[in-house]
C-alpha cells in the first residue's frame, strides 16, 4: 500500500520473548550414519540456539514418532535424548506426521513464545497419514517457523579449523 512501516530486528540478545524449538530427526536406517553426526549437537542447542530462557524438545520420526525429550533447557537432557534415538529398519519416513505432532506440541505451549521447528532429514517423506496441506495450515495458525535441513551421511562435519582459507578478491 506504499505506507512506511516500522520494522524491528530481534536478535538473540535483544528480545525477551523466549524461544521454543523442536528438533525433528529422521530415525529410520537410511538415516543411521547421519544420526551419529546429529548426536553431537545436543549440548549446543541451549547455549547457541534457545538461549538462557528458551526451551527445546527432540522428536524422532521413521515408521513411528518418538518424543525423545519434552521441552527443557538442560543441555544434558538434550544430549541424552539425541543419543537415545533408535533407528527403525523399515523404509518409512513419516516426516509430515512428525511435523503435525510438533505443531500439536506447540499448540499446548504458552502463546508468548517464538516457535521454531528444525527438521533434520536425509530423505523424502514416506508413509505419513496426514496430508501436507493440513499440516502447513496448522503450522501457520500456530505461528511455527520451519527450517528443513538435509543432513548428509556422506559429507563430513567440518569445523572452522578445517575449512579452506577464505578467498579475497
Amino acid at each position: 500500500d506504499g505506507r512506511p512501516r516500522k520494522i524491528q530486528l530481534d536478535t538473540f540478545d535483544s528480545t525477551a520473548i523466549p524461544l521454543s524449538v523442536i528438533i525433528l530427526v529422521q530415525s529410520n536406517t537410511t538415516a543411521e550414519a547421519a544420526i551419529r553426526k546429529v548426536q553431537k549437537i545436543g549440548s549446543m542447542i541451549q547455549p547457541l540456539i534457545t538461549g538462557e530462557h528458551g526451551l527445546a524438545a527432540v522428536l524422532a520420526f521413521g515408521s513411528e514418532l518418538n518424543l525423545g525429550q519434552d521441552f527443557t533447557n538442560d543441555p544434558r537432557q538434550l544430549t541424552a535424548a539425541f543419543h537415545k534415538i533408535k533407528t527403525h529398519s523399515d523404509g518409512a519416513a513419516r516426516m509430515v506426521d512428525g511435523v503435525a505432532e510438533a505443531v500439536r506440541l506447540f499448540r499446548e505451549r504458552a502463546d508468548d513464545e517464538r516457535r521454531v521447528l528444525v527438521i533434520l532429514s536425509v530423505s523424502t517423506e514416506r508413509g505419513s497419514e496426514i496430508q501436507l496441506e493440513d499440516v502447513l495450515d496448522g503450522a501457520q495458525v500456530e505461528g511455527v517457523t520451519v527450517f528443513p535441513l538435509v543432513v548428509s551421511a556422506y559429507v563430513p562435519v567440518r569445523s572452522e579449523l578445517d575449512l579452506p582459507p577464505a578467498h579475497h578478491y
